[in-house]
């Protein structure tokens, strides 16, 4: 192949690459969202878990939209359900005696990415995949680093996520949420999603 060729084909396939990229960045959309939900867990490692098969559960996350594909990635949360919770007799800094109860809850980090679908310019449709990962699952008590404390065994896994979300103009964007998970202890979950354009 000549010189002449190489360098017409590497300037046409540079032109192409910066051609795309300049499309993507000039349909880039960048979202702060919210979500509140409840999730289910599998029957029996909620029984061995001593929780409630379902929680509420809450997102926070960044997205971002480049023309048909959509990224995000966050921070989420359970609040258990807890049936096996417990009290305690507790002191605080100025000597005072209370009984504090126990709280159950789960600090999770996900990424999920897919595709979008426009059906009309305020209505669309995602087909996304993602994987959540629980980074801290206990019952203790809060505030006391002298109480007891035991760890809820939940953990996450991949999952599809289909969503319908509405935009209006001035940048607010709600969505309703399902989520089915296909490995880890997690069933199913569903959310009203709210995201903020900027």
């Amino acid at each position: 192949m000549g010189l002449n060729k190489i360098l017409k084909n590497t300037i046409a396939v540079t032109t192409i690459c910066f051609s795309s990229i300049t499309v993507i960045n000039a349909n880039e959309q960048s979202y702060f969202a919210v979500e509140l939900g409840q999730v289910k867990f599998d029957e029996a490692v909620a029984n061995k878990e001593g929780i409630n098969t379902t929680a509420n559960t809450f997102r926070f996350s960044m997205e971002k939209k480049y023309t048909v594909w959509t990224v995000a990635g966050g921070i989420a949360g359970f609040l258990y359900g807890d049936n096996e919770n417990f009290k305690q007799s507790v002191v605080d800094q100025f000597g005072n005696q209370s009984t504090a109860s126990s709280s159950s809850s789960s600090i999770n980090i996900f990424v999920e990415g897919g595709y979008s679908y426009a059906i009309t310019d305020a209505v669309s449709v995602d087909a996304l995949a993602g994987h959540e990962h629980l980074i801290s699952s206990s019952r203790s008590i809060s505030n006391c680093s002298t109480c007891s404390s035991s760890d809820i065994n939940v953990t996450g896994g991949f999952y599809l996520n289909p969503r319908v979300s509405y935009q209006w103009d001035n940048g607010l964007k709600m969505s309703l949420v399902y989520r089915q998970y296909l490995s880890g202890d997690i069933e199913n979950a569903f959310g009203l999603n709210g995201a903020w354009k900027f």
